[in-house]
């Protein structure tokens, strides 16, 4: 590996990441917009019982895995930008370049963390969605049994 590819790879990486780290947070955005309007409408009394509890904490439980998901992008990045800048600092003095290889897996160790707590907070989001549709599904049926 010569020297100048030794401190691009890191930040070429870095593109990627943040692409990630956008996402991520538009979701973390979006369970807050998903919050404010279960709170609306336990508020307004549209909602309430077992299902509101779950909801909320299916929700708390979503917020906590992307933050984690963005912990560990943040922290990715920083590893990233400081493994190319240690790549240029030993392509021009000629030192090791061990630093930046075990700063660059320390970086991509970051994003497979964050991929794994996206897979989480997916999988609980579609579990709300199941639920979410089996109800309704439910009540419409409880409502054509009544006619």
């Amino acid at each position: 590996m010569d020297d100048v590819s030794l401190w691009v790879s890191p930040v070429v990486l870095v593109s990627g990441v943040a692409l990630l780290i956008m996402s991520t947070s538009a979701r973390y955005g979006q369970i807050h917009a998903e919050l404010r309007e279960l709170m609306h409408d336990t508020h307004n009394g549209t909602l309430a019982g077992d299902s509101v509890d779950m909801l909320y904490e299916q929700l708390r439980t979503r917020t906590r895995l992307l933050l984690s998901a963005l912990f560990g992008l943040y922290l990715s990045v920083g590893f990233l930008i400081t493994g190319s800048l240690v790549g240029v600092v030993s392509a021009i003095w000629s030192f090791s370049h061990v630093p930046v290889i075990v700063l660059t897996c320390a970086g991509i160790l970051g994003v497979v963390y964050a991929a794994l707590q996206l897979i989480r907070e997916s999988r609980i989001f579609l579990q709300t969605v199941n639920v979410c549709v089996h109800q309704v599904v439910g009540q419409t049926n409880e409502a054509d049994k009544k006619t």
